[in-house]
């Protein structure tokens, strides 16, 4: 897990630097076009002959603020439309949201592949697109963070791949999620729209002005520089973009072969794209969002190309380019579910009842309690009178009865339909559950846990906060194992600290704050630590779990949980 976040740390450091070269552009855009305006006034014969200070005068300042303001304005505007969650993205591209008990075997599949990959890596399950119209083979990922993200994957994938290439395409659009890049990517889009818009008001002038009748209108001309340095600068933010985004596309080609330890699954998908007469995407709006795509035709040589050749793709998984006809014509003639000879890195999942997923998180908290009993069914009763006693009373039977690794996978599938409530809904469910759960005037660390849990999955934060300084964070990080070590064995309590933080390399301290209230705390600390901090920081507690206890279900709840906190995957299996 170290390298990959160690690759993550080296990509974002690339694109960080890419991101500056699109504020220079901005910048420069800003600059070039206050100079035309400058010699486009010289030539109207203007005060403008001497050019010192000319800089420095109120309407040059103007024209450069207007100009740079209007494309981080119209660039922000337009992410702000965009921001509302991976749903939108999908829908711009035609995508067809799928669901649980609609839709053939293909998509039953698709949602299954995804599913097990969501719980794979410790991640909420998102939202799942067909792009019904699209005959190719691709898919992507969209949304701000791991709690609104969608993948939407085509027609064609559906149909022409077997369930290991589909399982390392999925792989492909959950390290874009993972990595972080669907936030990215909205940038791009938004720093491109808003380079656009100064072409856009060159345009309008010289549409504007075409009406008037004077042949010595200037306001043509003007149009026309403008215009032209719009175009410019959308050409080299352009380049930039494309370059951005075939950094983010290698390493989630790599991150996908070291997730599902199979690299035949994704070359296999792009050998049959290789050989794929249909490359194109139908959606009329979808080359606003090429860099979202698994993949996207080289264009005017691979200069605005968004994605790496397949070759080079093909190549860098340590399979040979050259063998890729061969190959896919093997793949093809095999029956669809053909296996590719490597041992499934990801478990399938069992079968569960299609129980109501309210109902099963009221329950799911009496699992919680050591001795609960049926008697809290009808404090749930007394919370929400319009569930069915019969449904309750059936659900906490069927988890009472199911092993721990069933029973976090179906809360796990209980997470993700919950989050496909609408909001006055899930908003008055954690306003029920805290009620119930403070009923008893007592607050139990299980009930905490899963209360935060519930917490982070049907109302994410918004926004990213500061990263957490070092005085700050290990103070944290002890906090959460003295919680976590006293929630599972209090004799142990200590030694649970003790090898957290040796793995580490800290020493504790023991001040630490132990109310709900200062967990929560040390909780947000932890979100905000630097990501190669992350992964150390859930290892560390992987592991003192592993020596200190074997509670299965309770240990995946509280790595579940970090799992979420630090945005960090959790191979399963």
């Amino acid at each position: 897990m170290a390298n990959f976040f160690v690759q993550q740390e080296q990509a974002r450091t690339r694109s960080r630097r890419l991101v500056v070269a699109f504020h220079i552009v901005v910048l420069l855009t800003a600059v070039v076009t206050t100079a035309f305006y400058l010699f486009f006034m010289r030539l109207q014969g203007r005060e403008y002959q001497e050019f010192e200070n000319l800089y420095f005068r109120e309407d040059t300042l103007i024209v450069f603020g207007a100009v740079y303001f209007m494309v981080w304005g119209v660039s922000l505007i337009r992410r702000s439309s965009l921001s509302q969650g991976g749903a939108i993205i999908a829908k711009l591209a035609g995508g067809t949201e799928v669901t649980h008990g609609l839709g053939g075997l293909a998509e039953k599949r698709l949602l299954n592949v995804v599913e097990e990959m969501s719980i794979a890596a410790g991640m909420p399950i998102p939202r799942v697109y067909i792009l019904e119209t699209e005959h190719s083979i691709n898919a992507f990922a969209a949304g701000l963070t791991t709690h609104d993200a969608c993948i939407a994957v085509s027609r064609g994938a559906l149909d022409k791949l077997n369930r290991d290439e589909l399982q390392g395409v999925v792989a492909h659009e959950f390290s874009h999620i993972l990595n972080g890049d669907m936030r990215l990517n909205l940038h791009l889009l938004g720093y491109l729209y808003g380079l656009t818009s100064i072409a856009d008001v060159g345009q309008y002038l010289m549409r504007h002005s075409s009406s008037r009748s004077s042949k010595r209108n200037a306001v043509p001309l003007f149009g026309f520089g403008i215009f032209i340095i719009g175009w410019v600068g959308y050409f080299f933010a352009a380049m930039l973009k494309a370059g951005v985004s075939r950094d983010r596309e290698r390493l989630a080609d790599a991150s996908a072969s070291q997730f599902t330890r199979n690299p035949e699954g994704i070359g296999g998908a792009l050998r049959k794209i290789w050989r794929d007469t249909e490359q194109r995407i139908a959606a009329p709006r979808a080359g606003e969002i090429s860099h979202f795509f698994f993949h996207w035709p080289q264009s005017l040589g691979g200069l605005f190309s968004t994605h790496p050749t397949l070759h080079e793709r093909i190549k860098a998984l340590g399979l040979k380019p050259e063998d890729a006809d061969r190959q896919t014509h093997e793949a093809a003639a095999s029956a669809p579910e053909a296996v590719s000879g490597f041992a499934p890195a990801i478990a399938p999942l069992p079968p569960l009842p299609e129980w109501d997923a309210l109902c099963v998180g009221y329950v799911f908290y009496l699992w919680l309690e050591p001795s609960p009993g049926i008697g809290p069914i009808d404090a749930i009763k007394r919370h929400n009178p319009s569930l069915d006693e019969k449904t309750l009373l059936d659900i906490y039977q069927g988890i009472e009865g199911m092993d721990g690794e069933t029973r976090f996978v179906l809360l796990e599938k209980t997470l993700q339909r919950l989050r496909q409530l609408p909001l006055n809904v899930k908003k008055v469910f954690l306003q029920q559950l805290k009620k119930l759960i403070e009923e008893d005037r007592l607050v139990t660390a299980r009930e905490f846990l899963y209360y935060r849990l519930l917490q982070l999955e049907l109302l994410p934060p918004r926004g990213k906060a500061k990263i957490t300084p070092e005085k700050d964070l290990w103070p944290a990080v002890e906090s959460v194992a003295l919680f976590f070590g006293r929630m599972f064995s209090r004799k142990q309590d200590s030694a649970f600290v003790d090898v957290v933080l040796k793995q580490l390399g800290r020493t504790p301290t023991m001040a630490t704050t132990q109310d709900l209230k200062g967990i929560q705390a040390a909780l947000s600390a932890l979100s905000a630590a630097r990501p190669l901090q992350r992964p150390k920081i859930y290892d560390a507690f992987k592991e003192a779990f592993h020596l200190s206890h074997d509670k299965k279900a309770e240990t995946q709840l509280a790595l579940r949980l970090l799992a979420l906190v630090l945005e960090v995957p959790t191979v399963r299996g």
